[in-house]
């Protein structure tokens, strides 16, 4: 039999003395309040430069308001006789029976192009809304003020701004077999093909397209 000594009573009183030495050591888990609770931060200063910002866009917007004002008082509604009374073209001493003549002139020439030219309802009125303002501004009798020219720059320009722009040669060629169509459409043919008579044409519309601009005061 193997003999086995036996613990002698002091080592068995100091057991029971330092239980510690045969337990194990526990960390008590800390409160969940403690590990959860985030620290007071101090808000963020509202910047000072953010008060001048606003001021410029509430002046900013004032002003695009009193742009859009002034536009709108740029053509106020007229009556027919109010339009006669101030006619460039009468101080000119054109009558009326004339000035009625030649706005129909314009307005078939533009309608007749525009349908030419497949543009919508929407850009052929624009063209004619436009060349209404222009002699509104200016006479008919300038040989510059030519109706068929001042309509060809309307209806290049309505193109663009209604956002259904035809190119410069286009416009150039068929106003103007649409202008000279007496003469015969294979002679005009022959005649626009010719660079002089091209390069003359276009200016006169170019040219009148930028009267017409300023007529109108860049106001669409």
């Amino acid at each position: 039999a193997i003999h086995r000594p036996r613990p002698s009573p002091v080592q068995l009183s100091h057991k029971k003395m330092h239980p510690s030495a045969t337990t194990e050591h526990r960390v008590e888990p800390t409160s969940s309040r403690n590990s959860t609770e985030m620290p007071n931060l101090p808000s963020p200063a509202v910047s000072q430069s953010s008060k001048p910002r606003v001021a410029a866009q509430i002046s900013v917007t004032s002003s695009q308001q009193a742009n859009k004002n002034d536009r709108r008082d740029t053509w106020p509604l007229t009556t027919r006789a109010e339009l006669l009374k101030k006619s460039p073209s009468l101080r000119d001493g054109m009558d009326e029976r004339r000035q009625k003549f030649l706005r129909s002139a314009y307005f078939e020439f533009i309608t007749e192009a525009g349908m030419e030219f497949g543009f919508p309802q929407l850009t052929i009125a624009t063209a004619v809304v436009f060349c209404h303002r222009f002699f509104s501004r200016h006479s008919f009798a300038p040989k510059e003020n030519d109706v068929k020219v001042i309509a060809t720059a309307c209806l290049f320009l309505a193109g663009k701004v209604e956002e259904t722009p035809k190119s410069l040669r286009e416009v150039i060629t068929k106003t103007y077999l649409i202008r000279h169509k007496k003469d015969g459409i294979e002679a005009t043919t022959e005649k626009i093909k010719r660079q002089e008579v091209y390069e003359e044409y276009k200016n006169e519309v170019l040219l009148a397209e930028r009267r017409l601009l300023h007529a109108l005061d860049f106001c669409f």
